[in-house]
C-alpha cells in the first residue's frame, strides 16, 4: 500500500463513526525505506497522517469553548520536536515524516504543544 493509505483509513474511521467526534485521529504508516526508480533511501521513517471529525472542525471553525488549536497549530511544532518536518499540512488534515521509532515522541510532543495553544 502506498502512504496514502493511512489518511484514508483515518477517514474511513472517522466516516464509520469509530474515532470519537471531538478527537484528532493520528495515524503511522512506516515508509518504505526503498523507492523504485529511486533505490534505497539510505532513512528509516513513518508517515503521520492526521485527520479531525466534522464535530471538533466545526469547533474549530466556530472557536467554540474549549477552543482547540488546528493542525496547522499542532503538527509542525510536534514533528520538528522530534527532528521530523511537516508536509502538506492544512488546518483540518496534515501529514508529517519523522524516523522510525519516534511515535510514541512524536504523541509526547503532540500533547505538549497543544497544552500549550
Amino acid at each position: 500500500m502506498g502512504v496514502k493509505a493511512v489518511g484514508l483509513f483515518l477517514e474511513h474511521l472517522i466516516s464509520r463513526e469509530i474515532a470519537g467526534s471531538d478527537k484528532y485521529v493520528i495515524g503511522f504508516q512506516h515508509f518504505p525505506q526503498y523507492q523504485p526508480g529511486i533505490g534505497d533511501l539510505g532513512v528509516s521513517l513513518t508517515k503521520v497522517s492526521a485527520r479531525m471529525p466534522p464535530t471538533l472542525r466545526k469547533k474549530i471553525e466556530t472557536g467554540g469553548i474549549p477552543a482547540f488549536p488546528n493542525f496547522m497549530q499542532l503538527i509542525p511544532e510536534a514533528a520538528e520536536a522530534v527532528g521530523g518536518i511537516a508536509d502538506g499540512c492544512h488546518r483540518y488534515a496534515a501529514a508529517a515524516l519523522i524516523e522510525r521509532g519516534y511515535e510514541p515522541a512524536f504523541i509526547e510532543a503532540l500533547e505538549r504543544v497543544f497544552c500549550f495553544s
